[in-house]
């Protein structure tokens, strides 16, 4: 594996930012590139990194296949779509099968910096127009048609170069062409000069207004002519302009200026947005889509072959949503009060064909992801009911059960409660078929991938229920004879400190939504009769999770009154005086915050601990 030996932070959009310390697995498939390495980070995020920023480190097999394991879980339950999570799992199971073979790996070694020092502006510069083209979560990486100078790590010499005033510039085949670029006349070069210098005096700064417009204007061209996304476009014009600004000081001083304006958003007043080519685009896809659904003649009769014109559009649209500015996508998918977007609810109902719902079904993702005011409005739509019955009726059909159990879990993500008489479908009912599903796969396909899958479900489900009498995920939990599968992985989870119901992050406003594990764990302890479901051996791995975390975690950390309150209701509740697991370091935790100097509520909790569990009464 490689490990950082020092911070960096990412110049493009395909490469990935890190810190001192952090493991890699570097992927098969790049291009070998003397000053780049194509790896994966812990967090399953796939990109370049410099090769001089790392060194390589000799691991144990095991080791490395628990890492690989991990990644493996995280890209599933990532949002990227399919084809991506697919390359990207095949890659991580490439490099376990290639340390296999090849036991025999080289002790540890630090890679050599290039002979040749990079230049200071490295990395965005030479970035070729083909590997721009990537998207920043593509599990295949860009093709560069030229080599990336990897930066400087710190404190390293470089070499500058000293541009002497006075002297004489050369071309860049190094002088050349001036025998075909020189005048024939002396005369001829001063008049050019003179005039040059004439055309330069008259020209009028433009004010700041005018900068600004230039900037978008540039921005929207690249974006137009090479059809990057609107981030990477901006990218590519800052790139340039900072090569041009910095290695042609003679430039007028305009070009710094339009640097500064591109460190900031160029789409900011709604006259800009409204002018934006990708207001019109998205706006043009959704009519064509709205046109589609209201062809009333089309879904009765199927007067021709549509299919593949809808797929198309609807693969325009996710690209579309996803390439634009957000502020862009969010203002054309507001309009007329989201019409656009209950239109494609709508006509996700009325469509049965799965090779067009699929493509719904991530457009929506992507919506969900950019704007949280449509989580809440596919809550309260048929949306949820249609995806449930989409998962009574294909047990066995996984791609379809991961893309509808994924929405779902981002429709239930943000805790609110969805309509009183969906219960009726989406009750008891539906969180039975999810917890046996869970437990005994129908099929050996689907035992690996959606019972995950259908545990993020359940998790983003149980968000809604703040009181533990009418929760029905915990009511049904406590019904069954047992969960093995169930506590197993939330336990996995909870190690891990994953939280498999942020797929698109969680926008709430005001409240305070709690994570998902955590919250189902407290929920199962505060049952009469639901935390009988841990096993003894469940209770000894829930107890070394939280003195792990109340020993590492400082007094102001939040998460730290969490455990705190975990441990609280997991020792009064599981006959913790029978085994006293851990009792030495738990009661070096709580005497260590008795300790703390001020009173705070972290204090408060372990008194009450204290009082009730009578192994610890001489704290007291």
């Amino acid at each position: 594996m490689l490990r950082a030996l020092y911070p960096f932070k990412k110049t493009h959009p395909t490469s990935l930012s890190f810190t001192q310390g952090d493991l890699f697995v570097e992927l098969p498939g790049a291009a070998n590139d003397k000053n780049w390495f194509y790896v994966m980070d812990g967090n399953a995020g796939a990109g370049y990194i410099p090769r001089n920023y790392v060194f390589l480190e000799r691991i144990a097999f095991d080791k490395l296949a628990t890492h690989i394991d991990g990644l493996k879980d995280r890209v599933r339950l990532s949002g990227a779509v399919e084809k991506e999570k697919a390359e990207l799992i095949a890659k991580l199971e490439a490099v376990c099968s290639k340390y296999k073979s090849d036991r025999s790996a080289s002790i540890t070694q630090r890679i050599p910096v290039p002979d040749t020092s990079p230049p200071i502006i490295a990395s965005p510069r030479s970035v070729s127009p083909k590997s721009t083209h990537s998207s920043d979560r593509s599990a295949t990486p860009p093709k560069s048609g030229k080599k990336r100078a990897a930066p400087q790590p710190p404190h390293q010499a470089v070499n500058l170069l000293q541009n002497s005033e006075g002297g004489v510039s050369e071309s860049p085949d190094g002088g050349n062409s001036q025998s075909s670029s020189r005048r024939s006349s002396e005369e001829r070069r001063g008049s050019s000069e003179k005039l040059l210098q004439h055309r330069r005096a008259s020209i009028v700064d433009p004010n700041d207004e005018q900068i600004r417009s230039y900037a978008r204007e540039i921005v929207e061209l690249v974006r137009v002519e090479t059809g990057l996304s609107h981030t990477n476009s901006q990218s590519v014009v800052q790139t340039v302009l900072q090569y041009v600004s910095t290695n042609f000081q003679r430039l007028d001083r305009n070009v710094p200026a339009l640097l500064a304006e591109l460190d900031k958003p160029v789409l900011n007043d709604k006259e800009d947005i409204v002018a934006s080519a990708d207001t019109r685009a998205i706006e043009s896809l959704f009519e064509q889509l709205t046109q589609a659904k209201d062809d009333e003649q089309q879904r009765n009769w199927m007067l021709f072959e549509d299919e593949a014109t809808i797929r198309n559009l609807l693969q325009n649209l996710s690209e579309s949503l996803s390439n634009s500015d957000r502020r862009v996508s969010t203002y054309v998918m507001s309009k007329f009060k989201y019409f656009y977007i209950l239109n494609l609810v709508e006509y996700f109902q009325m469509e049965t064909r799965w090779a067009l719902r699929k493509p719904l079904i991530e457009n929506f993702m992507i919506m969900c992801s950019l704007d949280p005011v449509i989580i809440s409005l596919m809550l309260s739509s048929v949306l949820p009911l249609e995806l449930a019955q989409e998962l009574f009726q294909y047990t066995e059909n996984v791609p379809r059960l991961r893309h509808c159990a994924l929405l779902l879990t981002i429709i239930f993500s943000r805790g609110e409660p969805m309509p009183v008489h969906y219960f009726s479908q989406l009750g008891s009912s539906f969180v039975t078929f999810l917890l046996d599903y869970i437990e005994a796969p129908p099929t050996p396909d689907s035992e690996h991938e959606i019972p995950d899958v259908f545990i993020g479900l359940a998790l983003s489900y149980n968000l809604q229920f703040p009181d533990i009498q009418t929760n029905v995920m915990v009511s049904c939990l406590s019904g069954r004879s047992g969960a093995k599968t169930w506590t197993e992985k939330v336990l996995l989870l909870l190690n891990r400190e994953e939280d498999p119901t942020a797929i698109v992050g969680r926008d709430t406003g005001s409240r305070d939504l709690p994570h998902s594990v955590h919250k189902i764990i407290m929920d199962m302890f505060l049952h009469d009769s639901c935390h009988q479901l841990f096993y003894t051996n469940d209770i000894y791995v829930l107890i070394d999770i939280i003195v792990r975390q109340l020993s590492d975690l400082c007094p102001e950390e939040p998460k730290r009154r969490m455990y705190l309150s975990m441990s609280h209701i997991v020792l009064t509740r599981s006959e913790y005086s029978d085994h006293l697991h851990r009792f030495k370091d738990l009661e070096k935790c709580f005497i260590r915050i008795l300790d703390e100097e001020e009173v705070t509520n972290d204090k408060n909790i372990v008194l009450t601990i204290c009082r009730e569990v009578a192994a610890f009464n001489s704290l007291l």
